[in-house]
């Protein structure tokens, strides 16, 4: 979770330069957060942990979950609780600067304090917001006990082959899948198609204003975008890791899942902010 300074600009300063902004916005983010208000959205159960500080920022957070009927446990530590800094220049493109906070506070003993919440679901929807040692740790409880791993590769770290093989869907951006295959190609394809000669299950790859892509060693499935003039893509593929996995957990069918996400996340795009942007389950299916 985090506390989110949405900083507008004409364009991005250069080195050594000062400019002014537009306009300043304070609103909630961070990945996890993101991702379970967007799981939300499609009307699954969804239960988020999440690490606070100790500070006013939590409460803002704890209001704001309930405000939106998310079943949450808390991990307290005694840093600050996570906070970015996000640039938006007129194109509507971000550079974003993060202090994690709290969210690089969370131990393994914190993991087993919600271990039951873990065994308890179906659906385990992971990011790199958090230290790495924890995330594997979350892995491997989930993978013995044959749940749906979810893991967005972001903000990117190495993972190595045998973490990769036990998670069910890595939905990588065209980026991170060239750094997750080692430099293999400069075809996304070709990176995909490598990493799941090496025992990887399935890979989606978001290809932004080009849609996204499933591929697996069976199939390969391309999404078309949905054609929209974005005002902000803060948390567009955030929006599009919830709706997934929220569609999964409802019994959609893994195609219609991703075409419903792709939907979201470009709606999403149309205003400022993150999860304060993500459309209703309601409002996509009327237009489908």
């Amino acid at each position: 979770s985090n506390i989110d300074y949405l900083i507008s600009v004409n364009s991005f300063p250069k080195e050594g330069e000062t400019i002014h902004a537009n306009s300043l916005n304070i609103s909630l983010g961070g990945k996890g957060l993101n991702q379970a208000i967007a799981t939300k959205k499609t009307n699954a159960n969804v239960s988020f942990v999440t690490a606070l500080g100790n500070d006013s920022n939590k409460d803002i957070v704890i209001n704001y979950l309930n405000s939106n009927n998310i079943d949450y446990k808390i991990i307290n530590t005694n840093d600050t609780t996570g906070s970015a800094y996000i640039f938006i220049n007129n194109q509507g493109e971000n550079e974003i600067v993060v202090n994690g906070g709290a969210n690089l506070k969370i131990k393994l003993q914190d993991i087993d304090n919600i271990k039951d919440l873990i065994l308890e679901s179906d659906y385990i929807l992971l990011q790199l917001e958090i230290n790495l040692d924890i995330i594997k740790y979350i892995i491997d409880i989930a993978y013995e006990n044959k749940k749906t791993i979810i893991l967005n590769p972001a903000p990117y770290k190495h993972l190595d082959l045998d973490l990769l093989r036990k998670i069910d869907y890595i939905t990588p951006n065209q980026n991170e899948l060239k750094d997750l295959s080692d430099n293999y190609s400069h075809e996304y394809l070709e990176n995909a198609k490598h990493l799941i000669s090496k025992g990887v299950k399935n890979i989606i790859v978001t290809l932004g204003k080009n849609g996204s892509c499933l591929i697996n060693k069976d199939i390969t499935i391309k999404i078309e975008p949905t054609k929209v003039t974005p005002r902000d893509t803060t948390g567009a593929g955030d929006c599009y890791n919830g709706f997934f996995v929220g569609l999964l957990s409802l019994g959609y069918d893994i195609k219609s899942s991703l075409q419903i996400a792709s939907k979201a996340a470009a709606i999403s795009t149309l205003k400022n902010g993150a999860a304060i942007s993500y459309p209703n389950i309601e409002e996509i299916l009327k237009n489908c």
